[in-house]
């Protein structure tokens, strides 16, 4: 699906972020600008091989004790990581002994904790106790707690030979930890306006009076010379009291990790001396972290919660991470050698290699023009690069002559001409590189002929290229090699290069020295910009297939979160269930409400009515996104089956407060069951301030408003307004849309309201026989796709037009002179026509369905909703 989005004077087509029928892409209007700080060329000097073990234990009893011990126990085995306690005279479990392999091995397979779970679950990897325990901040030899739950994943799937595959991805919903936390009764942070405030002696204490070194401030802050985040004891306090929160639990202090960090750890504790403990007299506690409990109780003392309204009917309260996470898709990783998925926390400077071989190649991250921001690096100039060689990627890739690179990128722009991922010495130097070249993707290849003799240059050019494919959006974009097809790039799981045969040859004139580099070349000069979210080198060529397959793969993982309705159903462990997953750095997306009890006996005998679903977060209902507010459904035998009832298939977005671990969301509903919210629930459009008088430039465009949008569609399809399905959809996408005609004013939740309404238009138009013969004329919609518009290498061109140049006249008025702000005919004409080629070799819609698809694609854009 493409989206036609105004940029500059005259609008251009954005590509989709996945190959489904009826997705449109968000419209991104922005600039970047900004340049990277000066960095040295990393040593080239010539580096040797991976290092050997040093192990002169028993030789391992089997094959899988063989397999265990490279991908699993030369890793865990280090001192500086599990080795270092659960060696053979620590801590049992003794997992990570050095003296025996297969006792360590024997302890992995067989031991249990005093609960009953296993080190290693072989049913489901992630609920592994050795993956859960580090994940959970135990030990964790990286920046971030998850990026180790990651490693460790990835250690045990190399070892096993497993994926996370979809069997693994069924949910069994069972209650969650804290079912019946009351809404607007959590302690929250005030705004940064706040500061200092009474956060001062918290800041204070943690920077130091006196003697700061004796505190935070030689390591956690972010101009020193051993700066480590997060940088909490920054000498700007707004960014050390965001960095701070994640540290501090307000409604019990004694678990807020600077104090278990002081007392469990020692970690850098500055009085050593122990003391009773006020709240457990049998117990001593380091005065360090008893003074630091203290301030943050002080501190959480002055705070007051965010009390809701008594009147709502409400569920119970929830934090997005306390649902049950669902992994993201399978994907095919079997050959992976290094992978980066950008989830550390902002402020982190090294972004780690979680493919689980090792050695990893953890990134240093740019000291400025680099940001974490939650779903993957923001690049605004600076980078993310290894210090000294590669190695890993020599070794590996040169044993099998072949690999992918791999990535999930957002494009700021096309007028970057900038390496995105680059294995290279700089511009005339390189092994391999992906890069942006304006609207182009470029590959390039270092290969040698059989005598040794250059088949490219030493820059790796001629370069392979796909023209014309990099969009301001979410791209899926992977470079292969092999010596029988030479380069391909792929966009979007398709291939998008030409033959690459005459640029054949072998690997043996790559140099094992060179550094990798994302981002920049290698001395930081010539920055990309954009969002890197994911990349991934293997050491093969993936098939066409496989990186279809992984195109189409979710990469962000997804919660269900389930809101107990126990008090307004009567009825034990029922529940809303939501979907809920990071959308970006802004928001999140929810979608999917079903109820469900969990008891398997219950058969919804008695009906119960649900009607007018809100969500709340942080103790007030938001002002935007409600798009489950004229929900309208009734709990009954002929619905609910023992996987629960679906209320609604529609998704919305809901803008962040501050993360997923510390937004708290609720529900209220109109009525649940016999209970009502009195009064109704009034929704107000939030008001736009309006400067008096202003010397603003006013902009040439703006945007519809949601009844001017309404009016639009139903012009261009003939589909009255008041027609029962669409006007359905319209009631209740319509808060959703623009109310505003400022395009600055513009978010993504607008633009999922406009899709809605927009399929539904068309949808009604197609299903109607003299509706549709108005638009389209006479068409025969009862053919197969092939028959009725041809195939990307033969298509029909009439048929094609029969149905693209009604509704582009509706749109961009193709039968006329191109208007200003407006896409191009021929090129809008194109990108529907291409659209068309695509869902045929999709194979999976017939001819109605494409033409409606089509028509989705041409009305719901910014050719109608920019003016």
């Amino acid at each position: 699906m493409r989206l036609f989005a105004a940029q500059g004077t005259r609008a251009s087509l954005h590509r989709p972020l996945a190959a489904i029928l009826i997705s449109l892409a968000v419209l991104q209007l922005g600039a970047c600008g900004g340049g990277a700080e000066t960095q040295s060329l990393p040593n080239i000097s010539k580096v040797s091989g991976t290092a050997t073990s040093n192990y002169s234990g028993p030789a391992p009893l089997n094959t899988d004790v063989q397999n265990f011990r490279v991908a699993v126990w030369e890793n865990l085995r280090q001192r500086n990581r599990c080795g270092q306690c659960h060696n053979e005279s620590g801590q049992v479990p003794q997992f990570a002994r050095g003296d025996n392999v297969n006792l360590a091995y024997d302890t992995v397979t067989n031991f249990r904790t005093n609960t009953g779970l296993p080190l290693v679950d072989f049913n489901n990897l992630r609920n592994s106790r050795l993956v859960t325990k580090v994940a959970e901040g135990h030990n964790c030899w990286l920046s971030t707690n998850s990026s180790c739950g990651d490693v460790m994943l990835a250690y045990l799937q190399n070892w096993t030979g497993q994926t996370i595959s979809n069997t693994e991805r069924v949910v069994n919903f069972v209650p969650p930890t804290n079912p019946s936390r009351i809404p607007g009764t959590t302690l929250r942070f005030p705004p940064t306006t706040s500061l200092p405030g009474t956060f001062d002696p918290v800041y204070k204490y943690l920077t130091g009076v006196t003697d700061p070194a004796v505190r935070c401030v030689d390591c956690h802050r972010s101009t020193t010379t051993a700066k480590q985040s997060p940088f909490f004891a920054n000498a700007d306090i707004a960014s050390a009291y965001e960095a701070a929160q994640q540290k501090i639990d307000l409604t019990n202090p004694n678990n807020s990790r600077f104090v278990r960090k002081l007392d469990d750890e020692g970690h850098n504790c500055w009085d050593l001396s122990e003391v009773t403990d006020p709240l457990n007299p049998a117990k001593m506690i380091k005065q360090c972290a008893l003074d630091m409990r203290t301030v943050i109780q002080t501190y959480a003392n002055t705070l007051s919660v965010s009390a809701i309204d008594p009147s709502w009917v409400t569920s119970m309260a929830m934090y997005i991470p306390d649902g049950i996470l669902q992994e993201a898709g399978a994907r095919y990783e079997a050959n992976v050698i290094a992978q980066w998925k950008f989830k550390e926390a902002a402020g982190a400077t090294v972004a780690a290699d979680t493919s689980g071989i090792e050695p990893a190649i953890n990134l240093t991250v740019s000291d400025t023009g680099a940001t974490f921001v939650g779903n993957g690096i923001n690049l605004t100039g600076g980078n993310v690069h290894t210090t000294s060689s590669a190695t890993k990627l020599y070794d590996r890739i040169t044993q099998t002559g072949e690999y992918t690179i791999e990535a999930w990128i957002t494009p700021a722009d096309k007028a970057h001409r900038a390496p995105i991922v680059s294995y290279a010495a700089g511009a005339t130097l390189r092994n391999a590189a992906l890069t942006q070249y304006d609207a182009d993707y470029r590959g390039y290849n270092r290969a040698a002929a059989a005598d040794g003799s250059n088949v490219t240059g030493a820059d790796g050019a001629p370069f392979a290229v796909a023209a014309a494919k990099v969009a301001n959006a979410r791209q899926h974009v992977a470079m292969t090699f092999d010596p029988v097809n030479g380069r391909r790039i792929y966009v979007n799981g398709e291939l998008a290069s030409k033959d690459d045969t005459a640029n054949l040859g072998s690997l043996a004139s790559w140099d094992n020295r060179f550094p990798l580099t994302l981002g920049s070349e290698a001395a930081g000069n010539n920055p990309w910009q954009g969002i890197i979210h994911m990349v991934a080198i293997h050491n093969r060529a993936l098939t066409a297939d496989q990186v279809k397959h992984n195109a189409g793969t979710d990469i962000d993982p997804r919660y269900f979160v389930l809101f107990n309705i126990d008090a307004h159903t009567g009825l034990k462990d029922s529940y809303i269930v939501l979907q809920a997953m990071d959308y970006d750095q802004y928001s999140y997306l929810f979608y999917n409400p079903t109820f469900i009890v969990l008891d398997p006996k219950y058969t919804a005998t008695t009906p119960i009515s649900i009607e007018g679903l809100r969500i709340g977060i942080n103790g007030r209902l938001v002002e935007v996104g409600q798009a489950f507010k004229n929900l309208k459904a009734t709990v009954d035998t002929t619905n609910y089956s023992a996987s629960g009832q679906s209320l609604s298939t529609v998704g919305t977005i809901i803008p962040k407060d501050t993360d997923k671990e510390h937004d708290e969301f609720f529900l209220v509903f109109d009525k649940l069951g016999t209970d009502t919210t009195t009064p109704a629930i009034t929704d107000t459009i939030p008001a736009v301030a309006v400067p008096a008088t202003s010397t603003a430039v006013v902009p040439a465009v703006g945007l519809r408003t949601f009844e001017k949008i309404n009016a639009s569609l139903s012009a261009m399809t003939g589909v009255s307004m008041t027609n029962g399905t669409v006007n359905a959809t319209y009631l209740l996408v319509k808060q959703q849309m623009p109310s505003v005609d400022n395009l600055g004013g513009f978010v993504s939740a607008q633009q999922l309201g406009v899709t809605q309404l927009a399929i539904e238009y068309c949808n009604a138009l197609v299903n109607n026989s003299s509706l549709r013969d108005s638009v389209f004329g006479t068409f025969n919609y009862s053919a197969t796709p092939v028959a009725t518009f041809g195939t990307k290498a033969t298509p029909i061109a009439t048929t094609r037009g029969q149905i693209i140049n009604p509704l582009l006249n509706r749109t961009v008025h193709a039968d006329t002179t191109a208007l200003d702000h407006m896409p191009l005919p021929t090129t809008a004409y194109a990108e529907l026509d291409s659209l068309i080629s695509t869902l045929i070799t999709n194979g999976t819609a017939d001819t109605p369905t494409i033409v409606k698809g089509v028509c989705a694609a041409a009305i719901g854009n910014a050719a109608m909703l920019v003016h």
